[in-house]
């Protein structure tokens, strides 16, 4: 399952997963994957709504936030 995982980009370099990536990509794929199986079934257009929009702006603000504390904290516990 570990070697799956970092083999879909969810490992976080060190042959660990990391959480925070698989649960931005499920956020991302529950919000994606209903609109665009629907889009390909009736041929159309993908219809986004506001709502879709704000949870994937919360999803992506969320891992930004993160990336810029784990580079805060690196940057704090490295020794000079």
């Amino acid at each position: 399952m570990i070697k799956l995982l970092s083999a879909l980009g969810l490992g976080d370099g060190n042959g660990n997963t990391s959480s925070m990536r698989v649960v931005f990509v499920l956020v991302v794929l529950a919000v994606l994957a209903p609109k665009i199986i629907l889009a390909i079934k009736t041929s159309t257009v993908p219809a986004w709504s506001i709502e879709d929009m704000e949870m994937l702006g919360i999803a992506f603000g969320v891992k930004l936030v993160q990336n810029q504390q784990e580079k805060t904290d690196t940057k704090e516990t490295k020794p000079q």
